[in-house]
């Protein structure tokens, strides 16, 4: 291996821990804009959470949604924020069901701001609620079953190697064949992310 190459490798390196450990959006934050969020009828809800974001951390007023089939469950989801180490969601269903979560290099905090998931996995045996105001965590390498109920929505915030979620919702394709729907996903995160490293850089 030339000098010149390693000496690339190591600069790409130094260059993206700093992408890698940043953090955009505060936990806290996303906490206070669902639980004010609740406080509205039902169908204002979304358009005060994404104002609210756009207000704190300059997000867009209104994403792209699209179908999404992964690990078993349909719903819509919606790009709110993309980069190499984070993302921020809009994820639900006006239909009740429910899948695997896939098991990732991410941490996820999901908060509901309509609706009901019901948890379990080997560690809950019994199932956990976590209804409307509420949030779930689930940490890197974790995994569980989860379950909709009719008309739920919720908040995704995750950080970590974000290209990780690709593969469960590239595998999408075999089984809707919806081909449309994921290169139109696929096409706004890479939007996000070259938006998110210029922003970093510049």
């Amino acid at each position: 291996m030339s000098k010149k190459l390693i000496i690339f490798f190591i600069l790409c390196v130094v260059l993206c821990i700093p992408l890698v450990f940043s953090r955009k959006f505060q936990q806290a934050d996303l906490n206070t804009i669902v639980q004010q969020s609740i406080q509205l009828p039902e169908e204002q809800r979304l358009d005060f959470i994404l104002q609210e974001l756009n207000k704190k951390y300059g997000t867009t007023t209104r994403p792209n949604f699209h179908l999404f089939n992964g690990g078993g469950a349909f719903g819509i989801i919606g790009l709110v924020y993309a980069s190499l180490n984070e993302y921020l969601i809009i994820f639900g269903s006006v239909l009740p069901n429910g899948g695997h979560s896939g098991r990732y290099f991410l941490n996820f905090s999901d908060f509901v701001y309509r609706g009901k998931i019901t948890i379990a996995s080997p560690k809950e045996l019994e199932g956990r609620e976590v209804k409307e105001g509420q949030a779930t965590y689930m940490a890197w390498g974790d995994a569980h079953h989860y379950t909709l109920d009719k008309n739920t929505w919720m908040v995704e915030h995750a950080h970590g190697l974000t290209i990780s979620g690709l593969p469960i919702m590239i595998a999408s394709i075999f089984t809707t064949t919806d081909i449309v729907a994921i290169g139109y996903l696929v096409f706004d995160y890479v939007k996000h992310v070259v938006k998110s490293l210029i922003e970093t850089i510049f």
